[in-house]
């Protein structure tokens, strides 16, 4: 099986398209994905950092098909994660994640991106760093080898992932249909621990009364920053952001050992290769720090990358979200788009579509309802309404929202229905009533 880049695709990344087969410039076999945690986009010179910390990553988002508007479907790993794997939202399952461990429940069985590509004869691989990947709660029948090594260390996960494919082949010395691996790296996670190296300017910030290097210490810091003096709240504000930078340049060092090792093999030579990021982290916009909080840019924001290495780079400007992410790659591949699948290959939504967020998270359930340039956020048990232009207003500072606009009115219809769907899957919660 040798897949072409279909027309549809093409459009995005090259001047012209034909649908004749021999203008197809390249062929793709293989497919590695390389899904981030915890990682903010916009530490990415692509959108907006001048400070130089990740020279890996703006160089591959600048040679490959970017989405430059991507949002994830939740400010947490489970939810982002399914949504990426499905092509569909969580609640199209009649399932919804919930991180209160009271409340959790498993995924259900269901149909992937693995399970697809499996049963078009690709072997199919994830190593992860992050339990909620793992068989305990992500189980995902489609993947030929799962595997959870207990270790955060991206080199590691890589090494073993080579050691397993290696035994794939033993066992198939031609694996003609190809191999999709999958690899989740969460370096950027909390507690924030990078090599010593990474943490110039630690030693001149002061002394805490926290060890940031544990994850109870971490907690307490970032948990208790609401209650403390402003001094006091600012220098330990410092101290995890000076970690977090470490975190986020340290793991751009270990994506581009990554990826020169991949090179040196020849594992790039027919591989597409696409990066994904499953949410952001929170640095006290709305105060609080870390992730799973709220449906704003800086927990949601994502990135997604498609790398080829014969693709014409190309930015794509319209709104998409991670269930995008399969049905592009499954068009890539020239393989059929199943009917569940939601969302559109890359370049194929119409404007207006409705793109909807939710998370079962630190504060209870919240949804957002994005349609175009607005963007709706509904805090379920409060009730409580915003609505931000985020063309305009990227940071959705200025909360626009007007009971009387009709266009607002559209995205509370949209909210209010999905709300709705969402109520009998959260009944531990009680909805509040609308503040309209």
């Amino acid at each position: 099986m040798r897949p072409k880049l279909p027309c549809l695709l093409m459009a995005l990344v090259l001047p012209a398209c034909t649908p004749k087969p021999e203008k197809t410039p390249f062929e793709a076999r293989n497919l590695l994905i390389i899904s981030v945690d915890t990682y903010r986009r916009d530490y990415l010179a692509r959108y907006g950092s001048d400070r130089g910390l990740t020279p890996f990553m703006d160089e591959l988002a600048a040679r490959s098909l970017a989405l430059d508007r991507h949002s994830s479907c939740s400010d947490w790993t489970l939810p982002g994660v399914l949504c990426a794997a499905n092509g569909r939202d969580t609640l199209d399952l009649g399932y919804v994640a919930k991180l209160p461990s009271t409340y959790r429940e498993l995924v259900p069985e269901r149909p992937s991106l693995a399970s697809w590509m499996r049963d078009q004869g690709f072997y199919t691989q994830l190593i992860t760093s992050n339990g909620w990947l793992d068989g305990d709660w992500h189980h995902d029948s489609g993947w030929s080898y799962v595997e959870h090594p207990r270790s955060d260390g991206a080199r590691t996960l890589w090494d073993y992932s080579l050691t397993k494919l290696e035994e794939a082949k033993l066992s198939d010395e031609t694996m003609e249909d190809g191999w999709f691996i999958q690899l989740h790296l969460k370096e950027a996670h909390s507690p924030y621990t990078p090599p010593d190296a990474y943490l110039d300017g630690l030693a001149a910030l002061g002394e805490i009364d926290y060890d940031l290097t544990t994850s109870i210490g971490h907690d307490d810091a970032r948990f208790g920053l609401q209650g403390m003096e402003p001094e006091e709240r600012e220098l330990v504000m410092d101290h995890l952001e000076l970690r977090y930078d470490g975190e986020m340049a340290y793991e751009d060092d270990l994506i581009a050992e990554i990826w020169a090792d991949a090179n040196s093999r020849g594992l790039l030579e027919n591989t597409l290769v696409v990066v994904w990021t499953d949410h952001g982290e929170q640095q006290y916009e709305r105060e609080h720090w870390g992730h799973a909080y709220e449906l704003y840019q800086e927990e949601v924001g994502a990135l997604a990358l498609f790398w080829h290495r014969d693709i014409q780079p190309r930015s794509w400007i319209e709104p998409t979200s991670h269930i995008d992410i399969a049905p592009t790659i499954l068009q890539w591949f020239d393989l059929p788009i199943p009917s569940e699948v939601t969302g559109y290959p890359a370049g194929e939504a119409p404007f207006d579509r409705p793109i909807y967020q939710d998370t079962v998270g630190r504060v209870g359930p919240l949804i957002r309802v994005n349609r175009g340039d607005l963007s709706m956020h509904y805090d379920y048990q409060a009730g409580s309404l915003e609505v931000y232009d985020t063309a305009a207003d990227p940071s959705q500072s200025t909360d626009l929202y007007d009971p009387f606009d009709p266009d607002h009115t559209s995205l509370w219809e949209l909210t209010d229905a999905y709300a709705d769907e969402l109520e009998p899957l959260v009944q531990e919660y009680q909805r509040g009533e609308a503040a309209r």
